[in-house]
């Protein structure tokens, strides 16, 4: 009955948890009652004792069941049974975190005292590169980096740089585990007989994510960009990457880039408010006035009449589909083509060709 969980017929992604036994506890229950009728031969007394059993195992469920009224009590109970446990901190932080947005600083402050203090059990020992965790410095890199924004948003500058140095290391470190974990899989891929350039790269979207937002408060544009590239990499049709590679492109002073970026998030998500409000800003930048944009009953869309906007389209699209080809996402990249091609009249020249399987 263990079977199921055992990670032997199929890998489930954990090793240890209270239902795993929910089954197999049915066998034991019935041993232990045989046992007990067994053991003490007369009735009468087999059925208190199996009473008073009941009730004990009931009271310490019901004391059980106090824990589960939230996630933070169900962590704090966590840390009372396993103080050296860095997830146990991880969990609590995460529960501190969700229940305090919104509400100022002070939850903010209390997730990074509980996420420093994982990450010192997590330090104690040296660990492999296969044994190391990146969440949990990507969970504390993300309050450092919301904590330098909440300062700077008050106007304390240098108090906020640190936080954002901070969180640039921490992340940095996060970057370093998960970049391992991707060339790990690589080479079991190439060693199951898969062609190099067929493999694509794994990983926690989120690291370069929040990288790249913290290199973007650094004012460190092309740090920024870099991450927020992988990040297209990793998840071409998710907004996030984009944007960030955009805006790092604006601060640097390349205009066209920053829109074309801009313009390849509302090829597949045409209702993206902060693509449209860059690409507003972006058309105030460059004197379009009005801005081709034509408004229609399904909303915004770019003018293609207009040579500008005709050049972002196709810009765009071309990013679009390159990205899904280095995602190694075929399928998708070739309907994407398709698509682009059909309905936005984007030459076939203009686009990356796409690689038969």
């Amino acid at each position: 009955m263990l079977l199921p969980t055992s990670n032997l017929v199929m890998t489930i992604g954990s090793i240890m948890a209270e239902r795993f036994l929910y089954l197999p506890s049915v066998g034991f229950c019935a041993v232990a009652a045989l046992g007990l009728w067994r053991a003490l031969g007369e009735r009468r007394i087999a059925v208190v004792v199996s009473v008073l059993v009941v009730l004990a195992l009931g009271a310490r469920t019901y004391a059980r069941n106090i824990d589960w009224q939230s996630e933070r009590s169900l962590w704090a109970s966590t840390l009372a049974a396993s103080p050296d446990s860095f997830k146990a901190y991880k969990g609590s932080a995460t529960a501190i975190w969700a229940n305090g947005i919104g509400t100022g600083e002070q939850e903010l402050d209390a997730a990074i005292a509980m996420a420093e203090r994982g990450v010192a059990i997590l330090e104690r020992t040296p660990l492999s590169n296969a044994q190391k965790d990146s969440a949990l410095y990507l969970d504390l890199g993300q309050y450092y980096r919301l904590k330098g924004e909440a300062l700077a948003t008050r106007g304390k500058l240098d108090e906020a740089l640190s936080w954002f140095q901070k969180a640039a290391g921490t992340l940095v470190r996060a970057r370093e585990t998960d970049r391992w974990t991707n060339e790990a899989s690589r080479k079991l891929s190439f060693e199951r007989g898969q062609a190099d350039r067929d493999i694509p790269d794994v990983g926690n979207v989120n690291i370069y994510v929040q990288l790249g937002a913290v290199y973007l408060d650094l004012h460190e544009w092309a740090d920024a960009e870099a991450a927020a590239r992988h990040a297209m990499r990793l998840q071409p049709l998710d907004h996030s990457g984009y944007r960030l590679a955009a805006m790092a492109r604006f601060n640097q002073g390349q205009l066209e880039d920053a829109a074309a970026l801009f313009t390849a998030i509302i090829l597949f998500q045409p209702r993206n408010a902060d693509a449209w409000s860059g690409l507003m800003t972006i058309f105030g930048r460059l004197g379009l006035q009005p801005p081709p944009i034509v408004q229609n009953v399904s909303g915004a869309t770019l003018d293609e009449r207009n040579p500008t906007a005709r050049r972002l389209i196709n810009k765009g699209a071309a990013v679009v589909v390159q990205q899904l080809v280095d995602a190694r996402q075929l399928d998708t990249a070739v309907a994407y083509h398709r698509d682009f091609v059909t309905r936005l009249r984007v030459p076939v020249s203009e686009l990356p060709s796409v690689p038969s399987r």
